[in-house]
């Protein structure tokens, strides 16, 4: 019996302690989660401080390495290009607080130089972006880790965006002809070639701008084009694809699609004359057939012949009757025919026209 206690009350004291460690679990398990929470509060916290301290930097590609390795001569660079995009502005060394190459030194790729500007400096030089990327020379804005990885995961999902003040805003892809999408891929990184990555973002700014040309410059365009059928919108945006391939080729299109609209139109109102043109032929062959068969229908009446002649009469009614509805829908269907033509070419039309005339 002694033993029977001794057991029972070593069972009750495991017991004990059990339930004393699993209020010790519970109790971490609440301050591991306040922990989590306020190691998250202080990430996003770090995160918005890195974000604001890069606000005002800059990252330019494709500067040779030789016009600019260490600090200092990265600083004469830098003002040099600037002041050869914007020579309105008297640029010093005081506008540029500090310029250095990033990265471990290489002989085989140019490494990108970080530029930190004043605010106002800054979006006057993003607003040359156009300019440098004609000279071959990429800019972007100094971002973060976390942000570089969200732009990763939207590349991966298809997707496109950028950040604003901090925000991530998220862009729509325009629709392009897979071809095109897919050789744009591969086209080299500005990083690795100056020249390679200038075509590259002008090829792609330039589909940007076409793809979007109907809802930014003509909202008319944009209107006819989502009234033509797919086969003609298919048509725009392999005509706009040339373009954009082959810009050389740009006044020669759109000299063509003149010629073509003009053609149709001429076509269109040649076939309403000789539409209309046959009517009145047919009306007046109508007219004097009817005269005529009224003119026998009086002479017959003259021999008594009444009952005949009505039956004559009414088939001749019946006849004319018959003629004018015929040509009635003849007409209706012609002049439908011509203008769903003319909408849908001149749509067409319309819509190259706007993208030859956004990619010049």
């Amino acid at each position: 019996m002694v033993i029977v206690k001794d057991v029972k009350q070593d069972v009750e004291d495991i017991g004990g302690q059990q339930e004393i460690q699993r209020q010790d679990i519970y109790v971490i398990q609440e301050e591991l989660l306040c922990m989590t929470e306020r190691i998250k509060v202080c990430e996003d916290s770090v995160e918005k401080l890195e974000g604001y301290s890069r606000l005002e930097n800059l990252l330019l590609y494709g500067i040779s390495e030789n016009r600019g390795g260490n600090v200092a001569a990265c600083k004469d660079a830098v003002l040099g290009l600037f002041s050869e995009i914007m020579p309105e502005n008297v640029w010093s060394k005081r506008d540029i607080v500090r310029a250095h190459r990033v990265g471990a030194k290489q002989s085989s790729a140019q490494r990108p130089i970080i530029v930190r500007l004043h605010h106002d400096d800054k979006l006057a030089v993003l607003g040359k972006r156009r300019t440098l990327w004609g000279k071959g020379i990429g800019v972007a804005n100094d971002l973060t880790y976390n942000q570089r990885r969200q732009l990763r995961e939207l590349r991966e999902q298809g997707q496109r965006g950028y950040f604003k003040n901090g925000q991530l805003v998220i862009e729509e892809i325009p629709t392009t002809p897979a071809t095109y999408v897919d050789a744009a891929k591969q086209k080299p990184s500005p990083r690795s070639s100056p020249e390679a990555g200038r075509q590259e973002m002008e090829t792609r700014q330039s589909v940007t701008r076409s793809t979007r040309s109907g809802a930014t410059r003509d909202p008319g365009a944009a209107k006819g084009a989502r009234g033509a059928p797919r086969v003609v919108v298919e048509v725009v945006v392999v005509v706009a694809t040339a373009a954009v391939a082959v810009p050389a080729a740009a006044s020669v299109i759109v000299v063509v699609v003149a010629v073509v609209v003009v053609v149709v139109v001429v076509i269109a109102v040649v076939v309403v004359v000789v539409v209309v043109v046959v009517v009145v032929v047919v009306v007046v062959v109508v007219v004097v057939v009817v005269g005529v068969l009224h003119t026998l229908i009086l002479l017959t009446r003259k021999r008594k012949r009444i009952k005949m002649t009505n039956i004559v009469e009414k088939n001749c009614v019946e006849g004319v009757v018959l003629v004018v509805v015929v040509v009635v829908v003849v007409v209706v269907v012609v002049v439908v025919v011509v203008v769903v033509v003319v909408v849908v070419v001149v749509a067409a039309a319309t819509d190259v026209a706007v993208v030859i005339w956004n990619l010049e």
